[in-house]
């Protein structure tokens, strides 16, 4: 009987064996891989910061402003010349979104009443760092984050005639009439 006894318990810690394994296996995995493209790891800066917590186009980002004598400053760093969308949704108080650009110059204010969202198109003056400014003028504050996204925006195709239907006045030419 004993040998059948040891047979039974065999098997049960080869299991146990293999299932520690996997388990081993899937941690490692998990705690040194590299974060998932567009992850914007937020612990390293914490809002309200008085020199900007870091943000990327097209890559979201979260608090929320419970203190509402504070502001929230974050750093937009652009790489290309495109245009951009900035958008505060997810509103929870009445605040409003401010953009300056590389050149500390104010590029767009959007104050919607309410909890709307704050949304600004902003017209490109370069590469470099942005500051976008988050804040309440109602003196209100949330316990809810926010989220804040700024995305390119796709130049549009010119409208109108090209150059080359226009005369050397800048009036259009007729165009032939082609029968079939």
């Amino acid at each position: 009987m004993p040998l059948a006894s040891l047979a039974r318990k065999t098997p049960m810690l080869a299991i146990a064996f293999v299932g520690i394994a996997a388990f081993a296996v899937g941690a490692f995995t998990t705690l040194w891989r590299a974060p998932a493209p567009g992850a914007l790891a937020q612990e390293v800066c914490a809002q309200p910061s008085a020199s900007g917590c870091p943000m990327e186009l097209q890559t979201p980002v979260q608090a929320a402003l419970n203190d509402a004598t504070t502001t929230h400053n974050w750093l937009l760093n652009v790489t290309n010349d495109l245009n951009f969308t900035v958008a505060l949704t997810n509103l929870y108080a009445d605040f409003q979104l401010w953009v300056y650009g590389p050149d500390n110059s104010l590029l767009g204010l959007s104050n919607s009443p309410s909890t709307q969202d704050e949304v600004l198109t902003v017209g490109n003056i370069g590469t470099g760092t942005y500051w976008i400014v988050v804040d309440s003028p109602s003196g209100e504050a949330s316990e809810e984050p926010y989220n804040l996204v700024a995305t390119t925006v796709a130049t549009p195709a010119p409208t109108g005639p090209t150059p080359s239907t226009l005369s050397p006045y800048g009036t259009p030419l007729p165009v032939p009439f082609l029968p079939y």
